[in-house]
C-alpha cells in the first residue's frame, strides 16, 4: 500500500465516525420531540403540543383518522384532576434528510375522577418532518395493544 492509499484509507475511516455522531445526534433529537410530543400530551399543555406538530398532522387508531384539531378536542374530554404518566420505550429510529420516523411502545398510567385507574400500553409509529432546525411530528398511528384478542387462524377453518 502506498503512502497515497494510506492516507485515503485513514480519512475514509476517520469520516465514518463523524457521520455517525451526525446521524446519533439526529436520531436523539427526534427521540426527544417524541418524548415532549407526549410531555405536552400527557400535561394538557395545547400551545406545546400544537407547537410540536406539523400543520397537516394526522393520528391514526383504531380505524380512526383525525387531525390536530380533533386531536386536541380530546384534551377537553378529560376531567380536571386528570393524571399521566408515561414511559417510552424505543426500538427504532431512522432519520433520511428532512424526514425521520420512529417505532415505539409506550405505556401510561392515568387517573383521573369518573374512572378506574387505568395502564393502557400502546405500539406506535411517529413520523416526523423537519421544519428549519426542528423536527416537527406529522403522523402518529398508533395500535392499542391491550384490546387485541389474538385468534389462531387453522388451515381449512
Amino acid at each position: 500500500m502506498d503512502r497515497r492509499q494510506f492516507v485515503g484509507l485513514a480519512a475514509a475511516i476517520a469520516a465514518v465516525p463523524a457521520g455517525l455522531r451526525a446521524a446519533s445526534g439526529e436520531e436523539n433529537a427526534v427521540r426527544q420531540r417524541v418524548k415532549d410530543v407526549y410531555k405536552a400530551f400527557s400535561t394538557g399543555d395545547i400551545a406545546r403540543y400544537r407547537a410540536s406538530m406539523t400543520g397537516d398532522y394526522l393520528f391514526i387508531a383504531d380505524g380512526d383518522l383525525t387531525d390536530l384539531e380533533g386531536d386536541i378536542k380530546e384534551f377537553g374530554a378529560r376531567p380536571k384532576d386528570f393524571r399521566r404518566t408515561d414511559v417510552i420505550d424505543f426500538k427504532h429510529v431512522h432519520v433520511g434528510g428532512d424526514v425521520a420516523y420512529a417505532v415505539y411502545y409506550i405505556s401510561a398510567h392515568e387517573t383521573g375522577t369518573g374512572f378506574e385507574p387505568r395502564d393502557p400500553r400502546w405500539l406506535e409509529t411517529m413520523i416526523l418532518r423537519k421544519t428549519g432546525s426542528e423536527w416537527r411530528c406529522a403522523l402518529i398511528h398508533s395500535s392499542r395493544l391491550d384490546t387485541f384478542i389474538v385468534t389462531p387462524v387453522r388451515d381449512g377453518a
